[in-house]
């Protein structure tokens, strides 16, 4: 079973919470986190892995540049893959 409170997902560079694919999320998944990501892709990585602090077993789904971020945090911080469009991060 997946805890909705460690799912997140990372919506398009031209988006935000409010769209259309975030408000499905939410209700498909109570809990889920569906933060506002802004600037280059540098300061969403910085947003995104303050989020992720110290906590273990997240799940990251994303759209557009959201679902470029997986494979590519991949490369810093230790992942399992869960699907092709979703990641796992644990310490």
């Amino acid at each position: 079973m997946i805890d909705t409170c460690r799912l997140i997902y990372r919506h398009g560079s031209e988006s935000d919470s409010s769209s259309g694919k975030a408000r499905q999320f939410r209700e498909w998944f109570p809990g889920m986190l569906t933060p506002d990501f802004t600037g280059s892709f540098e300061k969403s990585t910085s947003q995104l892995t303050s989020i992720f602090g110290d906590k273990t077993d997240w799940t990251l789904i994303g759209s557009s540049i959201g679902g470029l971020m997986g494979p590519t945090l991949g490369h810093w911080i230790p992942w399992s893959p869960w699907n092709p469009c979703a990641r796992q991060y644990k310490n």
